[in-house]
This record gives C-alpha cells, structure tokens and sequence, in this order.
C-alpha cells in the first residue's frame, strides 16, 4: 500500500504519533470514499490475516518522489467506523532476501 500521509481527493490519512497506527478517513462524509470502505472491510472480512507493507509517499529535498517504509498493518474491524479505517501495526521490519524461516 502506497499512502499519502496528508489530505487529498477523497482521503485524509494520517499515522500516530508513536506510529502504531494509521487513520484513513473520508473527507466530508463523501459517498465514493465511504463505499471504499465498505468495500474495504468486506475484504478484510474474507481474509482477516491479510496484512499491508505500507510505504508513505513524499518528496525528498530536491523534489523528487520518495517512498519510506512505515511498517506492516492489519486493518482493525473492531475499531473501523462506517467513515475510517484504522490500521494496526503488527511488525516494523520484512525479510526481503534470503532464506525466511521461522526462527
């Protein structure tokens, strides 16, 4: 997931401070956002151990378009409302390389 950590079209979204979790609101109750989310939550329905490896979208000082990596998410039900989604971190850190085990 690609996020912009600031308001645009349809979304605000916004990470905590202690950068726990992420806020992904729709502006001004707007219907196309809020069907998003129905749409988004029913995905998560189906599949509830899905996780997101979240980067944020900015600009670096010369201008150009960066990705940071934020961490790894799963979207709370239990704490989502019919106009946010709150995601919840649940690792800081991915193997890219190598050999992934259990260890």
């Amino acid at each position: 997931m690609f996020l912009r950590l600031y308001e645009h079209g349809i979304w605000h979204n916004e990470l905590s401070a202690d950068g726990l979790r992420i806020y992904e609101q729709a502006l001004n109750d707007n219907e196309d956002a809020k069907l998003s989310i129905i749409k988004q939550k029913e995905d998560v329905s189906k599949c509830p151990n899905g996780k997101m490896i979240v980067f944020a979208k900015g600009r670096g000082a010369l201008g150009f378009n960066l990705l940071r990596y934020i961490g790894t998410f799963k979207v709370s039900l239990a704490e989502s409302t019919d106009t946010a989604l709150i995601y919840e971190s649940v690792n800081d850190s991915e193997k890219v390389r190598g050999c992934i085990s259990d260890d």
